[in-house]
């Protein structure tokens, strides 16, 4: 959850584009120490107001959250399932 409000980074904005540069390269400094993924690795999938329960319903919380996930090589790929 990153405390952002969705608005300020709206789809196709230049805000939008240096959040998810910062991201990308963020987590790929992150996983494993870094050097492990580069930033064409980290993959965003959506990035959607982050939501919390405040007196039995959920509102809006000014932040986001932004769901990923890492594109790995076919041979890592089929290395892991043949573990």
């Amino acid at each position: 959850e990153f405390p952002i409000a969705l608005a300020d980074i709206h789809e196709g904005s230049s805000e939008r584009a240096d959040f998810e540069d910062g991201f990308k390269t963020a987590i790929a400094a992150n996983i494993a120490g870094g050097g492990v993924f580069n930033d064409e690795s980290i993959i965003i999938d959506d990035i959607v107001a982050a939501r919390r329960r405040q007196r039995r319903r959920m509102q809006t919380s000014g932040a986001v959250q932004v769901e990923w996930h890492i594109s790995a090589p076919i041979v890592v790929m089929t290395e892991v399932a043949n573990l």
